[in-house]
């Protein structure tokens, strides 16, 4: 909820700006990581009760969810990790990619830096949902811990939790290794 308050407050600023129609067409993954820091960012409140919201925005889409005006929502902390979440996405797209052309294959050395960076782009996923929303699961985050301490010598690159919110299920980068 509080990620789709934020949509609203940049589709606010848009229109505030003379814009009839955002470029967003809804999604937060339509803005770009350096636009929203640079101009957003800073616009968003840290924390607004849905009371607040409600009075100054109106309701978010029914698919978001309903509002409780009781409850005070970290605005700029979701969006924040919405934001960093795409581009982690994105960029292990194009790390899997890599690893996938055919057309011009990586020397190993390379493979194994890309198998790097794609797993540290997981983590950063994880601890992100873990430490910025805090709605992971103890057992997935003990879990994400304990593939993280084998490594990359041990052929574990990285974690991160998955199952859209509904905890229980870990996703990870694994190498062939015969330990």
């Amino acid at each position: 909820l509080a990620g789709a308050m934020g949509l609203r407050i940049i589709e606010t600023v848009y229109r505030d700006l003379g814009q009839r129609h955002t470029p967003l067409h809804g999604y937060l993954a339509n803005l770009s990581p350096s636009l929203y820091r640079q101009y957003f960012r800073n616009l968003l409140p840290r924390r607004m009760r849905g009371v607040d919201y409600i009075r100054t925005f109106g309701h978010v889409s029914e698919r978001a969810g309903t509002i409780d005006p009781q409850q005070v929502y970290r605005v700029r902390t979701a969006v924040d990790h919405l934001i960093s979440e795409n581009e982690y996405a994105e960029s292990f797209i194009q790390a899997l990619e890599e690893l996938d052309d055919r057309q011009h294959p990586l020397p190993e050395a390379e493979r194994e830096l890309v198998r790097r960076r794609a797993g540290r782009l997981l983590l950063a996923s994880h601890h992100s949902y873990r430490l910025r929303l805090e709605l992971s699961v103890h057992e997935a985050d003990w879990l994400v811990d304990t593939l993280t301490d084998f490594g990359p010598a041990r052929g574990v690159y990285g974690a991160r939790i998955s199952g859209s919110g509904g905890g229980g299920t870990v996703v990870a980068l694994l190498g062939r290794t015969s330990t």
